[in-house]
């Protein structure tokens, strides 16, 4: 008889998928299992505790090839505790910047639908419970004042120019250039030209000399489509409710039910988050408690998914869902222009089932996620941000 665990054995024993097992051995993060001589795949007891490890230690938020570097440093005979500690301190800092702004744009969201009464279609350029105070206030820079009258007008066809003389100079043969416009509603001329491009905004019409010229219609757009992401919206879902809006119809409906869904999955990201958070610092109380037993990796989060007693290895708090298998994907991403983009890409990204986290940077047109791929794959994560009105290059 063979000596040794079969691939399903082992799968039952850790509660994971096989598949999640050869993954973990594709990465490393297993040894190579030995094989028997029907070719059978046969593990020892020390794969069941590693791959106790690898749940436990991915329900506290750590990564894939944050896992290895520690099981890494743990074969090479050092002991990787104070490398444990160091990381599972930044993920606290990092939660906690996380959970401070979707609070803050939980209390945006529900502002706006508190006020949803006490707002009129005429008085505002696309949708009045986005352009609400709060709307205003949810970017630095200047805010534009926006027309009450002719809305509907305003947002047919290529933007009219802007109507009376403008004190600063900023009117140039009936309309504003780019920068001009940039400059007013506080984003780029690459912004501009993007939202051009994904028919956010109309084409604008040329002066003699060639140059963009944009009306008013164009910067109440502009102002809304930054007061509207600020509020969670995808471009995707942005573009729905100005097409609306062009259409002749009001969008309010349409708005609040999507403001409703974003407040139910920033409730269900928000406990997550909460819940894993509450996990990682656990571990880091009961570091002192953790100073006996002989760990499969570190004791420190091994002790703390048991609470402190010799029980069997939980699943991190969490449902288990076939074993987490943690993959980070970085991609390039054009159409990035400024910090509102990236944040609309990360909660577009928080709302496919299975990323863990994403971070966004504009200036180096990269995007970083982690995600658990036996849940969701990189395509489907590509796929999500291209719906966010972005183009995926690698």
């Amino acid at each position: 008889m063979n000596s040794g665990l079969k691939i399903g054995e082992l799968a039952g024993r850790a509660g994971v998928t096989a598949k999640a097992i050869r993954f973990y051995e594709r990465k490393r993060v297993l040894p190579l299992a030995k094989r028997a001589a029907n070719r059978y795949r046969l593990y020892d007891d020390d794969a069941v505790g590693m791959l106790y490890f690898v749940k436990q230690a991915t329900g506290l938020g750590l990564t894939l090839a944050e896992i290895k570097e520690i099981i890494a440093i743990r074969r090479d005979g050092r002991p990787p505790c104070a490398h444990v500690h160091r990381l599972l301190r930044d993920k606290v800092l990092e939660l906690d910047r996380k959970l401070k702004d979707l609070l803050e744009l939980r209390r945006r969201i529900r502002q706006s639908l508190t006020a949803w009464k006490h707002r009129s279609v005429a008085a505002a350029a696309v949708c009045p419970h986005i352009e609400t105070p709060a709307g205003r206030g949810l970017r630095n820079g200047r805010h534009v004042a926006m027309a009450v009258a002719q809305v509907e007008t305003r947002m047919h066809g290529a933007s009219p120019g802007i109507r009376g003389a403008d004190r600063n100079g900023d009117e140039v043969n009936g309309g504003l250039k780019i920068g001009q416009l940039a400059r007013q509603v506080g984003v780029t001329a690459k912004a501009i030209r993007f939202y051009e491009a994904k028919r956010v905004l109309p084409r604008p019409t040329r002066g003699a000399n060639g140059y963009r010229l944009y009306g008013q219609g164009a910067v109440e757009t502009l102002t809304f489509v930054k007061q509207a992401a600020g509020l969670g919206l995808t471009l995707a879902e942005i573009r729905e409710i100005i097409a609306i809006r062009q259409g002749g119809g009001p969008p309010c409906r349409h708005v609040r039910r999507l403001l409703q869904d974003k407040g139910r999955e920033l409730h269900a990201k928000l406990r997550d988050l909460i819940e894993m958070r509450r996990l990682i610092r656990r571990s880091l109380e009961a570091w002192s408690r953790a100073s006996r037993g002989r760990p499969a990796v570190c004791l420190h989060i091994e002790a703390a998914s048991r609470g402190g007693r010799d029980a069997p290895p939980l699943s991190a708090g969490r449902p288990d869902r076939g074993g987490l298998v943690m993959e980070q994907l970085e991609l390039r991403v054009n159409g990035m222009t400024c910090g509102a983009c990236e944040q609309r890409i990360q909660r577009a990204l928080a709302q496919v089932d299975g990323v863990v986290r994403s971070a966004a940077d504009h200036r180096a047109a990269r995007v970083k996620v982690v995600f658990d791929s036996a849940r969701t794959s990189a395509q489907a994560v590509q796929a999500r941000i291209k719906q966010a009105g972005y183009e995926v290059v690698s």
